[in-house]
């Protein structure tokens, strides 16, 4: 499975469940029970979270984890690894960003 990762440093919170954002994905979800403070939805090959930064790079990220739609096995288990990858790298892209939020 090829991920890619992208963050984007932003001024508010951008809520991926919001309409605006459905374009990004297909059967997106809300991805309850974050282990960090924000919000985030899951779809069948992206994961979208925004989370506070409150660091001296940026006041809020965006974190977008989107893999090949043909790769990793049925669509359940694909969902199951994005969110599993998300969830371990939104903590360390804040860490590495010098978030303090």
């Amino acid at each position: 499975m090829v991920a890619h990762l992208r963050v984007d440093k932003v001024d508010k919170l951008y809520d991926p469940m919001d309409p605006s954002e459905e374009f990004r994905f297909t059967n997106r979800q809300k991805m309850s029970n974050l282990p960090f403070d924000g919000v985030g939805a899951l779809g069948d090959s992206r994961a979208m979270v925004s989370t506070g930064c409150s660091g001296p790079k940026a006041a809020y990220l965006i974190a977008y984890v989107t893999v090949d739609g043909q790769t990793g096995g049925d669509v359940t288990e694909r969902r199951k690894n994005i969110e599993a990858l998300t969830l371990d790298l939104v903590p360390k892209v804040k860490k590495e960003l010098g978030c303090t939020a």
